[in-house]
């Protein structure tokens, strides 16, 4: 399992760097960006079809990037012999809190609650 993570992790990164460089190579609907910085490289590399095949060549990245990386996920997340992290956290501090706050009601309501034993001392003049 452990070489199937790392192979879909190159996949992933790869395919993530190769999308990152065709998206920059596209020309924007005015004809700004990076495609008036590069002279054309887009239309001499793919000739007068070089939207189409670039739009073609994005969707095909995009879906094995976007495969890659839900599959790698699930397999690790297969492995993994802990819970999620939401999972393994444990109510205990929460219920520790609220037997404090219940311990500490009590103490008070007994202490008002007692008689006075002793009278209060005189205050002195």
């Amino acid at each position: 399992m452990a070489t199937l993570s790392v192979l879909l992790t190159i996949i992933s990164v790869l395919t993530a760097i190769l999308l990152t460089i065709i998206v920059l190579i596209q020309n924007p609907k005015g004809q700004g960006g990076i495609g008036a910085i590069s002279g054309g490289v887009s239309e001499a590399m793919f000739g007068a079809t070089a939207p189409s095949a670039l739009v073609k060549i994005t969707v095909v990245l995009a879906v094995i990037f976007l495969l890659s990386t839900l599959f790698n996920a699930a397999i690790v997340g297969h492995a993994r012999q802990a819970k999620s992290l939401g999972d393994s956290i444990v109510d205990a501090p929460a219920t520790a809190a609220v037997e404090t706050a219940a311990g500490t009601a009590a103490a008070a309501v007994e202490e008002t609650a007692a008689p006075a034993t002793e009278a209060p001392a005189p205050a002195a003049e």
